[in-house]
């Protein structure tokens, strides 16, 4: 049987690996230059995600000579010298492209900025930059089209930058960023944009996609409630609602077909009256087919409202997140007076109540259970419910 080629090369000499790394499976981790040459040699000819924590010149000669094969690059400490990293980026100054650049709490210098030039990385994550305003220059994102920015010590060229890279990205990621909101344009226009993730942002309602495809979203403000926003094709959100709101009528989204709700309370929902479609200006015309419901605090009577809404759902998950019986009551009654059937085309029912703290009566909740499986028994394809961890065993009903 052949050996593993591991192309997964990481230099770290005079480097301890943190403890959660030090059994990470698929990576070379070198120490010498003895280590790294029987690396390379194993490695074949197949491209090498590269990661620099420690290096000495001998180790610098031997990875220059592989360069050919960088995939992604990583730099992801401080503990070098920067006159061999100088030497290291300089002697890989050639017009070979790397897939990926990670630049983990590096400071940026002249030199990296020229050697980003050339690479021309399609997708560079800038983890803890120290500064950005080397980034202002668009000599290096020509190729660039996944983007990724996490922790800045200072945010202020943060603006500058995405005006310069908005037409090409198709990713963009941005988190623990506290903008300045007098430096923000009224709007960035990301025609190409298909995947935004903004987690712990203050800026959010100024990026226009109208080909966003999925949206990630942990803001730490409120939108504003004059904001209208449009994503004529977005298919996914996922949105946590911790230390914030959305207005009724906020998003207008009509080809949406899953949503995750994470984190949401009941004072956030303020004066809407339908908990999940009245963020949405036109809700009656949504296929929303899942839904995913995750520590969240939710009027239950409000939340069935919803769901009466949402006729083309297929798919509903609740976790972590505490309801009585009565609405589980009512998704196992199939002609409610008040509801109709809620959700008729529901294929999968998912209920996790392995940590909810509420005191849950066993027998009234299996039964409720028991009932929806018979109620639903020509549609459902799959019914799981995980069940308190303190029951210590399942129902033999669901066994």
């Amino acid at each position: 049987m052949p050996s593993k080629i591991w192309t997964k090369i990481h230099l770290r000499h005079g480097v301890d690996l943190e403890p959660s790394r030090r059994n990470e499976c698929g990576r070379e981790n070198c120490t010498n230059v003895s280590q790294l040459r029987m690396a390379l040699t194993r490695s074949g000819a197949a491209p090498l995600d590269v990661e620099i924590s420690g290096f000495d010149m001998d180790m610098a000669r031997e990875i220059v000579k592989e360069r050919h094969r960088w995939a992604t690059l990583s730099l992801t400490t401080q503990q070098w010298d920067h006159q061999l990293l100088q030497w290291l980026l300089t002697e890989t100054q050639l017009p070979i492209p790397v897939e990926s650049v990670v630049l983990d709490g590096v400071y940026h210098r002249d030199y990296i900025q020229r050697w980003l030039s050339l690479a021309q990385p399609v997708n560079l994550d800038l983890k803890r930059p120290n500064e950005l305003v080397g980034f202002t220059a668009p000599s290096w994102s020509a190729r660039l089209r996944v983007l990724e920015l996490h922790e800045p010590a200072v945010p202020f060229h943060i603006p500058e930058i995405l005006a310069i890279v908005a037409p090409r990205l198709t990713h963009l990621s941005i988190s623990h960023v506290q903008l300045q909101l007098e430096l923000m344009p009224a709007s960035i226009a990301f025609p190409n944009l298909l995947e935004l993730w903004l987690v712990n942002i203050n800026a959010w309602w100024q990026f226009e996609s109208p080909n966003l495809r999925k949206f990630t979203l942990y803001p730490t403000h409120g939108l504003p409630k004059t904001t209208r926003l449009s994503y004529p094709k977005l298919k996914q959100i996922t949105f946590r609602a911790e230390k914030s709101a959305i207005p009724s009528g906020s998003l207008l989204a009509p080809a949406l077909e899953s949503l995750n709700v994470q984190r949401v309370t009941a004072a956030q929902w303020g004066s809407c009256p339908l908990v999940i479609p009245g963020w949405f200006q036109s809700p009656s015309n949504m296929h929303l087919y899942q839904l995913w419901i995750d520590e969240c605090s939710i009027p239950y009577k409000e939340l069935l409202e919803s769901l009466h809404l949402l006729r083309h759902l297929r798919a509903l998950c609740i976790s972590d997140t505490q309801l009585p019986v009565s609405f589980f009551r009512a998704l196992g009654t199939t002609q409610s007076l008040r509801y109709g059937t809620i959700c008729p085309d529901l294929l999968t029912i998912f209920v996790d109540f392995s940590f909810c703290k509420g005191n849950m009566v066993k027998e009234t909740f299996v039964a409720a259970f028991v009932d929806i499986a018979k109620a639903r028994e020509e549609k459902l394809a799959q019914l799981r419910v995980c069940w308190p961890v303190k029951w210590r065993t399942a129902p033999a009903e669901f066994v």
